[in-house]
């Protein structure tokens, strides 16, 4: 019996056959030029979970997931940009001076130390003052100060309270905190530079509270601290756990100046249970003698506890 070409014994086509197929059907998809799916298409035919094509720029649809290929491809949404704030430009860097600070202009070197080369333009404002920023009596201005520009007022490197923490500690750790200085506005009570009062405050004493604190001395009656001006000695600056910003509640707070046992002595006193001083009394000023807030009863006799004349 004759055999036909390729065929092993019992009709049976040779295994290289197969093999010479594939390769054939191979060469001619590649020499045909067939598109990334159609390749896909054809891989799909004797292997499962090949992954459907990817969008450039996003992860590849996972084997199974159904595709739509009619729909419009969703674009990633674009966070919307924050509007940049102007910058403040150093006039001589505006001006393009650069030598009237460095040594040649295109030199990063200053011609001097910094404090002497920033009073070359600007008043020696420390040349007399009782009291000084510690950074500005260094000449540590850069600490404060962009040279060229910035995008805060006066070419700070920092917005508010955030610049003051880098050296100060948190000045609010109290659950009552004054609203200045939670709304960074340091600059509204302290000097950053130079000042005659103590902590570089703007003003003396009750002067500087009363800017915003004024009615709290309207009456005629004023009480002894609050009239000269030692807001301090009851108040905390910045922050307290006390309502007022008080360092102590009452009547601790008063028993600090006035004797407790003199005070248990009066006879509106002696029943006043668990009322605190500021229930009867203004802590700052008031109409009536002893800063009663409203007048006690006459007691009949005209006494000390009558209603003052």
């Amino acid at each position: 019996m004759t055999r036909s070409p390729g065929t092993a014994t019992g009709g049976t086509p040779r295994p290289w056959r197969h093999v010479l197929i594939l390769v054939l059907l191979g060469c001619l998809l590649t020499g045909a030029g067939c598109s990334t799916m159609t390749k896909r298409d054809w891989l799909r035919l004797f292997f499962d979970g090949v992954p459907d094509e990817a969008t450039p720029g996003q992860p590849p649809t996972p084997a199974g997931t159904p595709v739509a290929t009619n729909a419009a491809v969703a674009q990633p949404a674009v966070a919307a940009q924050p509007k940049a704030e102007p910058l403040v430009q150093h006039a001589p860097y505006a001006g393009n001076k650069c030598a009237a600070c460095h040594v040649f202009k295109f030199s990063q070197r200053v011609a001097r130390k910094p404090i002497e080369l920033c009073f070359s333009c600007h008043t020696n404002f420390l040349a007399t003052a009782k009291v000084k920023h510690a950074p500005a009596e260094q000449g540590e201005c850069l600490s404060c100060h962009h040279p060229h520009q910035s995008a805060q007022k006066h070419l700070l490197t920092r917005k508010g309270k955030a610049l003051c923490a880098e050296c100060h500690d948190d000045m609010t750790p109290g659950k009552v905190k004054h609203a200045p200085v939670v709304e960074g506005e340091c600059l509204t009570c302290h000097d950053p530079h130079k000042a005659e009062q103590k902590a570089l405050l703007r003003k003396k004493g009750k002067e500087l509270c009363l800017e915003c604190h004024d009615a709290v001395m309207e009456g005629k009656i004023k009480h002894a601290p609050a009239e000269e001006g030692a807001c301090l000695d009851c108040h905390k600056p910045h922050s307290s756990e006390n309502t007022s910003l008080l360092k102590k509640l009452p009547p601790a707070l008063c028993h600090d100046c006035h004797d407790q046992g003199e005070i248990a002595k009066q006879t509106a006193h002696k029943e006043l249970g668990q009322k605190t001083c500021t229930a009867c009394h203004n802590p700052h000023s008031a109409k009536l003698k002893a800063l009663l807030l409203t007048a006690p009863a006459d007691n009949g006799a005209g006494g000390k506890d009558a209603a003052p004349k």
